[in-house]
């Protein structure tokens, strides 16, 4: 976190529109500091980063964020998943990272419905299937889909594929 503060206590800190700290041992403190003194931020890659379902809450405070990453942050559980689809980064986020995080279908289907831009999605390693995400009204805005080892498809008469190319038609990148 006293890297992210030193940063948030930079001249660039009002400029700056992406901040990528995968990896790094940033946490709650920090992102709450970054949210007040980094404004401009659209972007912000937390990935594998130590924070909790607190900062999923700060980040719904003061910042327009489109782009989030949140995969592989073992403290972020199903609480964060509400957060974001009752605050007002449902309506903002288009691309959205949910890799390996603890969580289900029953918790991604309700945030995914009213994400309303939302047009990247990487659902990699959880364990929703295609088959409930496809065909809500939603499906047809994606561009960026990654559904790697997630469990696929419970349809016995149509392919994933064929299912992607019917509810899914402006899909550019697949990752299956």
């Amino acid at each position: 976190d006293n890297e992210l503060i030193y940063l948030t206590q930079s001249n660039c800190a009002p400029i700056l529109k992406s901040l990528n700290i995968s990896g790094s041992k940033a946490g709650d403190e920090g992102v709450e500091r970054l949210i007040s003194n980094c404004k401009s931020l659209v972007s912000l890659n937390l990935r594998s980063t130590q924070i909790t379902d607190y900062s999923i809450e700060q980040l719904q405070k003061g910042i327009n964020l489109e782009q989030l990453v949140i995969s592989e942050c073992k403290n972020v559980t199903n609480v964060s998943l509400k957060i974001i689809e009752t605050g007002p980064l449902s309506g903002q986020l288009t691309t959205l990272e949910l890799a390996r995080l603890e969580i289900k279908q029953n918790d991604v289907l309700p945030l995914l419905r009213q994400s309303t831009h939302l047009t990247h999605i990487d659902l990699s390693m959880i364990s929703p299937r295609i088959d409930p995400i496809l065909g809500f009204e939603f499906s047809h805005r994606l561009t960026h889909l990654n559904l790697s080892y997630s469990h696929l498809c419970s349809f016995q008469l149509q392919s994933p594929l064929s299912l992607l190319v019917e509810f899914c038609p402006r899909i550019v990148s697949l990752n299956l």
